[in-house]
């Protein structure tokens, strides 16, 4: 798989940076939607990556800007980068805000979650994946399950490969569930096990027995970019949807839920013995 910034990635600097130009310019959205002959809209999308650039609007905003032939160069090259399909792309299933996701998630070199519902994606097994899925979704999007399937080993990878860090907090319920297949739930926790060995991997349980924290709230993920300036997001799931948030005060809220929570964590090598203890029933 191919590690360094995804076109999701450059799609999101490449906003940031034209934003940046504009403010320097001591313009607004309306002096530059009049200038492109566009609506304002238009121009508040490409700024909040909410659409593909095009490289001739950038070429446009690049002459309104008066920037430099360099920075210009340097930004036309990203737009057309940024308009390259990952790979992520090949999955019909996928909606937007999961490619989306998956552009961030590929480019993530750390990644923090906290998970109360069930084993975190970036450890299931297939069994387990596609059991989870079989529960969730309605009938009419079983179809796509073993696609969806197939994609979540695919992000598994980057995982054992060592490409990401990879730290979880993890509710004690999430390993109490069988989905009515305990055999199942068996093998997962082997593998999480194994997963808790490698030096990228660190996994804590929440026990029944921890206080009362922030992690209560529910599942998120937190995602940071090794990109220039580093960027960071917090993704959730639910059933409305999926929601990236990237406003630095909000990204920072969440980072205190999780670090008030990971307080009341087993340490790793007590969650590894406590995994083990299920395995064998004595937990």
């Amino acid at each position: 798989m191919a590690t360094g910034a995804s076109s999701t990635v450059l799609r999101w600097d490449l906003a940031r940076r034209l934003r940046e130009l504009r403010l320097s310019a001591e313009l607004t959205i309306e002096d530059v939607a009049k200038e492109l002959m566009c609506s304002p809209a238009k121009v508040s999308r490409m700024e909040t990556a909410g659409r593909g650039i095009q490289p001739r609007d950038v070429r446009d905003l690049c002459r309104f800007y008066k920037v430099t032939d360099e920075v210009r160069e340097e930004l036309m090259a990203m737009a057309r980068d940024a308009r390259r399909p990952g790979w992520w792309h090949d999955y019909r299933t996928l909606d937007e805000q999961t490619k989306t996701f998956i552009g961030l998630e590929t480019s993530a070199s750390a990644i923090l979650m906290l998970e109360s519902r069930a084993v975190p994606g970036l450890m299931q097994t297939r069994d387990y994946t596609e059991t989870l899925l079989r529960g969730l979704l309605p009938p009419e999007e079983q179809a796509g399950v073993e696609e969806m399937v197939e994609l979540r080993q695919k992000r598994i990878e980057r995982v054992r490969s060592g490409e990401v860090s990879l730290e979880v907090l993890a509710d004690e319920t999430v390993f109490r569930r069988d989905f009515g297949r305990p055999d199942i739930l068996r093998r997962q926790i082997q593998q999480l096990i194994d997963f808790s060995t490698y030096d990228n991997v660190q996994l804590r349980i929440l026990p029944f027995s921890a206080p009362a924290s922030p992690g209560i709230h529910g599942s998120f993920q937190h995602l940071a970019l090794a990109s220039n300036p580093p960027s960071e997001f917090v993704f959730i799931e639910g059933l409305r949807g999926h929601f990236l948030i990237d406003r630095e005060t909000d990204v920072a809220r969440f980072l205190r839920a999780y670090e008030s929570t990971k307080i009341h964590t087993l340490p790793p090598e007590e969650t590894h013995d406590w995994l083990r203890s299920l395995l064998t029933g004595s937990a």
